[in-house]
């Protein structure tokens, strides 16, 4: 960005010795003290801008700043910078719900975001899942808010049932209910089941694949580390809810890890709370975990790696990418088929 520049070549001005470049720094500081535009003055304002004008100390007054701040103030006012725009997209009422998400709390910016920096999705789908996180999908919804935009029904096409919005096609629409989003979950599931197989050395057998991706329900592993993968969990009374996602039993750590792939974390580690009982009753000194993997429809990460460290089994650079790109391919595909 130019206020950048401005204020890396003022810097650069002020430290540096050569006699004609003294002279100029000589004039640039004369138009400064008569408040007249110029290149020092321009710099001065930018810091006051970004609250920066303590740091910008060597610009009003040169005192012959070393390389080492240079860079510490370079590096502050891009902080600045990048605070600045982030806030200015969070406080649009249509265009900055994600970005009001990303900035919540418990929320994984370095996992939610490295298929930007690790992913290899085609640059359509590139494309796609920016538009949905910036909430520029066409739905009839959409279409309906744009100043002078499409009117007469906003329902949605596919279910008749509610409002064509992007949320709706994401997560609660009744014809995708069984068919993209149970593919989603699955593909997830199974990349998380894959990661924490590798972590522990234990090989997933054939049989347990799905054609195509995915993962069947099953047990699989050694008495000493035992997983079950969508399977009804062995409990010492009648339980509702007892068939998590994958559940991990380790012996020699005499640990039960019981893991959730959803959208709302507190609804699942509630879910499971009579079942996390009953496992600990079962299984007396065993430790009992939840594990809640919390991905959005827009691909946000909340809690992994905290939860993860809990039950002693990171995820390795791979693993967090993967899971950002299931979640949001499988949320392309549902806004393309709308």
């Amino acid at each position: 960005m130019w206020e950048k520049e401005v204020v890396s070549a003022a810097s650069y001005l002020l430290s540096s010795e050569d006699d004609q470049v003294k002279g100029a720094v000589t004039f640039l500081l004369k138009l400064q003290e008569e408040k007249r535009e110029g290149l020092l003055h321009q710099a001065q304002s930018i810091g006051e801008k970004y609250g920066l004008s303590d740091d910008l100390l060597p610009i009003r007054c040169p005192n012959r700043a070393s390389s080492a701040q240079h860079k510490a103030l370079l590096k502050k006012l891009t902080e600045a910078q990048k605070e600045s725009m982030v806030g200015k997209l969070t406080r649009k009422v249509h265009h900055g719900p994600h970005a009001r998400e990303t900035r919540g709390q418990g929320v994984d910016k370095k996992a939610t975001y490295a298929w930007v920096r690790e992913g290899k999705m085609t640059p359509a789908t590139e494309a796609l899942v920016m538009a949905a996180q910036d909430n520029v999908v066409m739905t009839r919804d959409y279409l309906f808010k744009l100043p002078g935009g499409a009117s007469g029904d906003r329902l949605c096409r596919l279910c008749g049932a509610y409002k064509e919005s992007l949320g709706h096609l994401l997560s609660k629409c009744l014809v995708y209910e069984h068919r993209e989003y149970t593919r989603r979950h699955d593909a997830v599931l199974y990349l998380l089941t894959k990661q924490v197989a590798d972590n522990l050395g234990v090989k997933i057998p054939n049989c347990l694949k799905r054609l195509g991706g995915g993962i069947r329900s099953g047990v699989m592993g050694t008495p000493e580390k035992r997983m079950l993968i969508d399977t009804c969990v062995p409990t010492s009374r009648v339980i509702t809810e007892r068939k998590p996602d994958l559940v991990v039993r380790l012996k020699k750590e005499r640990k039960i890890i019981i893991f959730e792939v959803e959208e709302r974390e507190r609804e699942k580690r509630a879910k499971y709370m009579d079942l996390a009982a009953d496992l600990a009753n079962q299984w007396q000194g065993y430790k009992v975990i939840t594990v809640p993997v919390v991905v959005g429809d827009l691909g946000v990460i909340r809690n992994l790696r905290r939860f993860m460290k809990q039950a002693k089994l990171l995820t390795d650079k791979g693993s967090r990418p993967k899971l950002k790109e299931k979640s949001c391919a499988g949320q392309s595909s549902s806004s393309r088929e709308r």
